[in-house]
């Protein structure tokens, strides 16, 4: 039997593909000035790092 897809093809690429302009990898793969400083003043060493994976989730 066939596996079902709940997604097409199309609908899939943005959530998989990489990005190739500069500026979508900048935002997606870099943290600002503000960010850092955001991350700093509330959390503690041990919690920064996956706090700062949850800042640049990808809206919707």
């Amino acid at each position: 039997m066939p596996r079902r897809s709940i997604l097409t093809a199309r609908q899939r690429a943005p959530l998989i593909d990489i990005p190739k302009d500069e500026a979508s990898i900048l935002y997606h793969y870099t943290l600002s000035d503000e960010d850092l400083e955001h991350i700093s003043a509330r959390r503690r060493p041990e919690n920064r790092f996956g706090y700062a994976l949850q800042l640049r989730q990808p809206p919707g």
